[in-house]
């Protein structure tokens, strides 16, 4: 399996200098990134990528652009050269409950296959701790399309994460390896083999999973760069492109 990188994990550094932070991945080793955003057309995207030789995974998009700018979001991902297409994040709203998310979830899915476009979502710890009617909510979604499963947010949510993981694995088009640490009452992101997480037995589920990728996130660090870097490196001292290809 090939390592990627979430580049939301290095937003300010993207916001200070995007090329260059870009080439910066590069020579740590990743292979491949995600995206978000619209930093720059998508023409202009896929052409940097491309000379800086970073693979582009996937495009994440929250619930609400995919809502109103479907097509715009399914242009832009096809444009930058991927066919993932993501939804980053949803909440239950008083406007908007689980089950209507579920909703416009069916339909986004049912539209992203008329598209010719692969579409999943990315969890968090709610969808793992909540319900809607009866079921939690990730099994439900999961009844509705694939997924991008977080490992850290399964930990958070309250589940095995390892063993989650392999119990749906068929459902997990991609994966993000992260790690966390409860701190007092709060979770906090930190760098991977320094939380809390299960790592080497989730890459042991990976395997089983159809996923190409394992994607690193680090939601928040003091020194970005250097935790994006720390995380490269955890993750090939796990021999992963060895044991697990």
């Amino acid at each position: 399996m090939k390592i990627g990188l979430q580049i939301y994990s290095l937003r300010d550094a993207l916001d200070a200098d995007y090329e260059g932070t870009l080439r910066k991945v590069k020579a740590m080793g990743y292979e491949g990134v995600e995206v978000y955003g619209s930093q720059l057309p998508a023409t202009e995207t896929k052409t940097l990528f491309a000379n800086i030789g970073l693979e582009i995974i996937g495009h994440h998009f929250v619930l609400a652009e995919l809502e109103h700018t479907f097509e715009a979001c399914v242009a832009r991902t096809k444009e930058i050269g991927t066919n993932n297409l993501i939804c980053a994040w949803s909440m239950p709203t008083p406007e908007q409950s689980w089950e209507d998310i579920l909703e416009s979830l069916r339909t986004i899915t049912a539209q992203a296959k008329a598209a010719g476009i692969n579409f999943m979502y990315h969890n968090h710890d709610h969808e793992i701790s909540q319900t809607v009617q009866g079921q939690r909510v990730m099994d439900a979604i999961m009844e509705i399309c694939n997924v991008e499963i977080d490992v850290a947010w399964l930990r958070v949510g309250g589940l095995e994460a390892a063993q989650y993981l392999e119990q749906n694995a068929a459902k997990a088009q991609l994966l993000h390896i992260k790690d966390v640490r409860l701190d007092g009452e709060v979770w906090n992101t930190v760098e991977l083999g320094k939380g809390s997480v299960p790592l080497e037995q989730c890459l042991v589920a990976a395997a089983k999973t159809p996923s190409l990728w394992l994607i690193v996130e680090q939601d928040h660090s003091p020194h970005p760069m250097l935790s994006a870097e720390r995380n490269y490196q955890w993750l090939k001292q796990q021999s992963v492109n060895k044991e697990f290809s």
